[in-house]
C-alpha cells in the first residue's frame, strides 16, 4: 500500500464519481416504517406536536440486520368541555409471503407478525398495554394491523403519549436505505393539522442524502430540512409548523460504506466491466484496493494516504479494524485487483 501523489488522488475522486452505482443482486428488502397513532374513529382531540427521533443502529450491515430504533412524542388535547374516551391505533405493516424483507439483529419473524418490534407506549409516562388488531381482509386498508389501546382525556386536559419501538432498515438493489414514517396520519385528528412537528433522523454512520451523490435522484421529499454535524455525527432534521400533514416521511439516504460497495467492491467482484481493471493505472488501482480496506475504517501508515481517506465524507478510522471485517465480495475484488497491480 505505497504512498500515492496528489494527482492520483485526484485521479482516484474522479474515478469513482465516473463510475455509476451498479445493480448487481436481488437485495431489495423492506424493513418496516414509524406512523402518527390514529383514532379509530372520529374524534374531538387535537394533536398539537409530534417530535419524533430516529436512531439508526449498524444500518450499513453485510448482512441486512441493523435497525431503526423510534422514539416518538405526541402532545394531545381535548377541545371540548366533555370527557371523552379515545381508541387510538398504530398501524404497522406485517409479514407476508411475498415481500423479502430485512429483520433486525436477534429478532424473529413469522408471516403475519408485525413488521416493528419491541413496541411500547406510555400516557404521562405510565406503561399502557395495548392489543394487537390484524384488518378484515375485507375492510381494504392501507394497513394490515394496528396495536390499540385507549386513552381518556378530561375536559381541556392536555396528554403526553409516548411510542418507542424498532424496525428493520429498507433497501434497494443500488444501496440505497430509505427511512419511511407515515405522517398523514396527523391529519386525522381534529382541525387536521398540528401546531408543530418536528423528526430528526440520526443514522450514526456517515451518510448522504441520495440526490447529494446521484445528481438525478429526486431530493427528500419533505422541504426545510437541516443537515448538522459530520461524518457519523451527521444527522437530519425537520422542523415544521402549522403543518397539515399531506405527505409523509420518505429519506433516501446512502451510507459510506455501500457507497464503495456499490461503486467499488460489487462492479469488481462480479465482472462488471464498468471498471475497466485492465487499462487504469497502477495508482488507481491501489486506491481501489485501499478503498476496500477504507470502508471499514483502516488507519494507513503512510501519512498523504491518511489524508486522503481522511477527508472523504465516507471514510472514519476505525481504530478496531481488522481484516476479518472484509466480506467475500471484498476479498473477491481484492484478489482481481492484485492480478492487474504491479
Amino acid at each position: 500500500m505505497g504512498k500515492i501523489p496528489r494527482a492520483s488522488a485526484r485521479g482516484f475522486l474522479l474515478l469513482l464519481l465516473l463510475f455509476p452505482s451498479v445493480i448487481f443482486a436481488n437485495e431489495v428488502a423492506f424493513g418496516g416504517q414509524g406512523a402518527i397513532p390514529i383514532p379509530m374513529t372520529p374524534s374531538p382531540i387535537l394533536l398539537q406536536d409530534a417530535h419524533i427521533v430516529i436512531t439508526g443502529n449498524n444500518i450499513n450491515s453485510n448482512e441486512l440486520d441493523g435497525s431503526w430504533q423510534y422514539a416518538c412524542d405526541y402532545t394531545f388535547k381535548n377541545n371540548t368541555d366533555q370527557t371523552v374516551q379515545v381508541k387510538m391505533g398504530f398501524p404497522f405493516p406485517v409479514k407476508d409471503s411475498i415481500t423479502e424483507i430485512s429483520i433486525p439483529k436477534g429478532q424473529r419473524l413469522n408471516k403475519g407478525d408485525p413488521m416493528v418490534y419491541d413496541f411500547h407506549v406510555t400516557v404521562e409516562g405510565k406503561p399502557i398495554t395495548p392489543t394487537n388488531y390484524r384488518v378484515p381482509v375485507k375492510k381494504a386498508l392501507d394497513y394490515k394491523g394496528a396495536y390499540l389501546w385507549e386513552v381518556t382525556f378530561q375536559p381541556q386536559q392536555i396528554l403526553h403519549i409516548h411510542h418507542d419501538y424498532v424496525t428493520g432498515v429498507t433497501v434497494n438493489d443500488m444501496g440505497q436505505s430509505f427511512v419511511n414514517y407515515v405522517l398523514q396520519n396527523g391529519g386525522l385528528w381534529q382541525k387536521g393539522k398540528m401546531a408543530s412537528a418536528t423528526v430528526e433522523v440520526i443514522p450514526n454512520t456517515p451518510t448522504r442524502f441520495c440526490h447529494e451523490i446521484e445528481e438525478n435522484h429526486p431530493s427528500t421529499n419533505l422541504p426545510g430540512v437541516k443537515i448538522s454535524g459530520d461524518k457519523s455525527d451527521r444527522r437530519y432534521q425537520w422542523h415544521l409548523t402549522r403543518f397539515s400533514p399531506a405527505k409523509d416521511l420518505h429519506a433516501c439516504l446512502l451510507t459510506g460504506r455501500d457507497y464503495i460497495r456499490y461503486r467499488v467492491v460489487y462492479p469488481i467482484a462480479q465482472g462488471s466491466d464498468s471498471i475497466p481493471l485492465n487499462t487504469i493505472t497502477a495508482e488507481q488501482l491501489r486506491f481501489l484496493q485501499n478503498a476496500i480496506y477504507a470502508q471499514y475504517g483502516q488507519h494507513f501508515q503512510d501519512a498523504q494516504m491518511q489524508a486522503f481517506f481522511n477527508s472523504q465524507w465516507w471514510y472514519e478510522s476505525n481504530l478496531n479494524y481488522s481484516d476479518r471485517m472484509l466480506a467475500p465480495d471484498d476479498k473477491t475484488a481484492l484478489a482481481l485487483i492484485k492480478k492487474y497491480a504491479p
